[in-house]
């Protein structure tokens, strides 16, 4: 997930990571710590954030690799991969749009030719 400070990519992390494991799940940010791991009924969920990393290599060294083999990951700030993400993605970018935000969803890979569907 892209976008600027303040646009909603973490609230949006934690109801994707509340659909995928349960609506009481606790969400802290990974801000600090840089990633979370949670464990669904169908799926293996991890939350990066990567806004402090200083290099691509350390996103691999705290789990990125082994998260996308088990299961899914949310990346905030993927930029900071440098081109290094993972061919298989939907890419989430996020904007301010006056009092509220607006999306745009990028599929790549086996994202491709899947269709959407939100609810009202």
């Amino acid at each position: 997930m892209t976008g600027p400070l303040g646009a909603g990519k973490s609230t949006l992390a934690r109801a994707l990571i509340r659909a995928l494991t349960g609506p009481d799940e606790d969400v802290p940010s990974p801000t600090f710590t840089l990633v979370q791991f949670y464990e669904g009924p169908d799926l293996s969920v991890a939350h990066f954030d990567l806004y402090r990393l200083t290099s691509p290599d350390e996103a691999y060294e705290i789990g990125l690799d082994e998260a996308l083999e088990t299961g899914a990951a949310i990346i905030e700030w993927p930029e900071r991969l440098e081109g290094q993400l993972p061919p298989d993605r939907l890419d989430i970018d996020i904007r301010l749009a006056g009092d509220g935000r607006s999306a745009d969803l990028t599929p790549h890979g086996a994202w491709k030719g899947r269709e959407f569907e939100f609810p009202a």
